[in-house]
């Protein structure tokens, strides 16, 4: 993510609208450091586990310190999954068994279908996180907030999750 800014000045410039491409940079900029400002003394206790749900049955999930959990690490969440030293890019695939040992504070859910249908699921109700009503659909317009691609769309994608999981 903190390389958006520059993406936006070269398209910017690219494009012959270097002036366009420097508002969404200084946007990108200080959006970011707002989030990181309100989140810097923020405890390791005060941040909750969150586990990204991602494929139509959500076992892929994505990596902590991946670029696919970015966004989550930035708006002050703990990614429940860590993954194996080399396999951080991948999206890898966990049991369901494996995601109720998480039984995480939050649950982001990449697919519509599936967050419509977890609140009603045998399985899924047994996690702590849908029976407190806290598993959400990630914004997806135009593209997701989270990731898929890993592009703008996650300045807005922090400033989201960081509100949902820290509103005061």
């Amino acid at each position: 993510m903190d390389s958006l800014a520059g993406c936006f000045r070269i398209l910017g410039r690219e494009f012959g609208r270097p002036e366009r491409g420097e508002e969404l940079a200084r946007y990108t900029e200080e959006t970011l450091g707002k989030v990181r400002a309100a989140l810097a003394d923020l405890p390791a206790a005060q941040r909750p586990r969150v586990y990204f749900a991602q494929e139509e049955d959500g076992l892929g999930t994505a990596c902590k310190g991946s670029e696919r959990s970015e966004v989550l690490e930035a708006a002050g969440a703990e990614n429940v999954h860590a993954c194996l030293k080399g396999t951080n890019e991948s999206l890898p695939r966990i049991s369901f068994e494996q995601l109720m040992a998480y039984d995480p504070d939050v649950i982001l859910i990449y697919s519509p279908d599936l967050a419509a249908a977890v609140s009603t699921d045998a399985k899924w109700s047994r996690l702590r996180a849908v029976r407190e009503g806290r598993a959400y659909l990630v914004p997806r317009g135009p593209f997701s907030w989270l990731d898929r691609p890993a592009g703008y769309m996650r300045v807005l994608g922090v400033q989201w999750l960081a509100n949902l999981l820290h509103p005061d």
